[in-house]
């Protein structure tokens, strides 16, 4: 999510874009981590890595799972699938 994001709604009334350093901060507000020393790790490493570390040192299952990841590759999979398919609906999974 590095870098801006460039979007265009009906709202708008014509393209718009958020800053990279708007995208970051709201990022970092959602996951309730705002604050300098997030904001600087942040351009090390990403939250992912954060979070995913501090499951193992609390010794819990970090989230989300495997279950997750597959289900979120299938939707991207069928995304693709449809998009090649002039955007006909396709299954899931």
């Amino acid at each position: 999510f590095f870098g801006p994001i460039r979007y265009e709604t009906y709202a708008t009334g014509g393209p718009a874009e958020l800053s990279d350093v708007e995208v970051r901060r709201r990022y970092l507000e959602l996951a309730g981590l705002d604050g300098e020393a997030y904001d600087q790790a942040l351009g090390r490493f990403s939250l992912e890595d954060y979070f995913f570390l501090r499951a193992l040192a609390e010794e819990r299952d970090p989230y989300p799972g495997f279950d997750i990841a597959v289900r979120a590759h299938e939707l991207v999979d069928a995304v693709y699938r449809s998009a090649a398919n002039e955007g006909q609906q396709v299954e899931v999974g």
